[in-house]
């Protein structure tokens, strides 16, 4: 009974090892070329086989994370989100804000910038950087939303087509 213990074992032991290989090359031809990246991705991961979904549930999840933890997460992202969204566009368009009239915020910019500096180009520089630090917290804010989507995504959670 031993011997056919160790025989098994063996048998798995080389099986892993082949597995081992196969993925290596695998992951070789798939970091070289786009295509094969696609290609795996596509047999591998969006995979429906059962045992290809149990094998791949096996190797990237130590710790699973709820469904429930999942939305959670998605939300945290969409808040986070819309209020980056509303921080930038109220920068870049001052008239964003309800309670204050564009010629309020201009006015308190400007007093701002004329403490530190009366220079055009200060003047200019720091107009340039506000813009480009909106435009950066824009981006993070879509890159927010598409990493909720993926998080929902993970949760099972699919956005159909309306009819």
């Amino acid at each position: 009974m031993a011997d056919r213990n160790l025989e098994v074992s063996d048998s798995f032991a080389r099986m892993s090892e082949k597995l081992k290989l196969e993925i290596k090359g695998s992951m070789s031809l798939a970091r070289n070329s786009n295509r094969y990246l696609s290609y795996l991705s596509d047999q591998i991961l969006q995979s429906q086989d059962p045992e290809i979904r149990a094998f791949i549930d096996l190797i990237t999840s130590r710790q699973k994370i709820s469904v429930r933890g999942l939305i959670f997460i998605a939300m945290g992202e969409i808040a986070f989100s819309a209020l980056l969204i509303f921080i930038s566009l109220s920068f870049i368009i001052p008239a964003f804000f309800a309670y204050a009239s564009p010629d309020v915020i201009l006015h308190y910019f400007s007093i701002a910038l004329g403490t530190v500096s009366s220079s055009r180009i200060i003047t200019t520089a720091v107009t340039l950087i506000d813009f480009v630090i909106c435009v950066v917290m824009l981006l993070s804010a879509l890159q927010l939303l598409r990493a909720a989507s993926e998080t929902l995504r993970n949760a099972g959670i699919r956005v159909s087509e309306a009819n």
